[in-house]
């Protein structure tokens, strides 16, 4: 068994020159201010309107149409692409009898075009067909199976593409372009089978075109809504709401694409996007 050691305590008196602490001597010195002077912030003008500014990012905006809901026992028929930062321009659409031919034709376009995303709407159905396609015919296109997709079905399911706890039903794209944009896609899944039995290509292309079109004031309205777009064409102002009340109404810059509210017997107009003087 171990000894017990007895604990060895040594005092040592201080012999310094610094006194103890006394807080009775500290005088402290402050000066209050109103908690408005500290806490509120600076007036915002809130008439101010943000500039408009561009889609920055190099995007697609993706629909194809297809014979059926599966890969293995449909085909795909046409493949079409509207490039999102020169969205004025014609969509590029890949169409051909010969699947095999389509999907390389499409795969070798697009990974020469740098996109940095994609946008569909329910984009999981247009990904996957063309990855099985691709599978299929034993084609590579690396940037388009690992770029960013986006799914404006999401947006109009959820309000967000993030994840949101519950379930309720999307909307098909018909839906949502007749309740805001007050468009229809032009054919029936039907008819366009009727075209493709005739192998009439070109009235299958317009309707993708159409489609894309659709598409693509959707998306225009998700990055208006969620601030991610400050303006909008004017084909997207709805129709009667030009006059916002009985003395302003809206319109669009043709220079820079800015809504401005304006007095309803305006001649002209300075923009809040671009500062330029615009005649009315």
């Amino acid at each position: 068994m171990a000894e017990a050691i007895a604990p060895s305590i040594t005092i040592e008196k201080y012999i310094g020159t610094e006194k103890p602490f006394d807080p009775a001597a500290v005088t402290l010195q402050f000066e209050l201010k109103k908690i408005e002077d500290n806490l509120l912030p600076e007036d915002v003008d809130l008439k101010e309107t943000p500039a408009a500014r561009p889609y920055q990012k190099r995007a697609a905006l993706l629909d194809i149409e297809t014979t059926g809901l599966y890969p293995w026992e449909s085909r795909l028929i046409c493949v079409g692409i509207l490039d999102l930062q020169y969205p004025e321009e014609a969509p590029t659409v890949f169409v051909n009898e010969d699947e095999e031919t389509m999907i390389k034709n499409f795969a070798a376009w697009f990974e020469a075009q740098e996109f940095e995303e994609v946008w569909a709407y329910n984009g999981i159905f247009d990904a996957r067909f063309l990855f099985g396609v691709c599978m299929r015919y034993r084609v590579q296109a690396p940037t388009l199976f690992n770029v960013v997709w986006h799914d404006l079905m999401s947006w109009l399911k959820k309000a967000k593409e993030a994840y949101m706890e519950g379930t309720q039903k999307a909307g098909t794209l018909d839906q949502w372009g007749a309740y805001v944009l007050g468009r229809e896609k032009t054919l029936t899944f039907e008819k366009m089978m009727e075209f493709w039995e005739k192998r009439d290509l070109e009235a299958i292309v317009r309707y993708n075109v159409n489609d894309l079109e659709m598409e693509y004031e959707l998306w225009l309205l998700i990055m208006f809504v969620t601030g991610q777009y400050d303006s909008l064409p004017e084909v997207l102002i709805p129709i009667g709401s030009e006059a916002i009340t009985g003395e302003t109404k809206l319109v669009t810059c043709p220079e820079c694409g800015q809504v401005n509210e304006v007095p309803k017997e305006a001649t002209e107009y300075k923009c809040v996007g671009c500062d330029d003087t615009i005649s009315i």
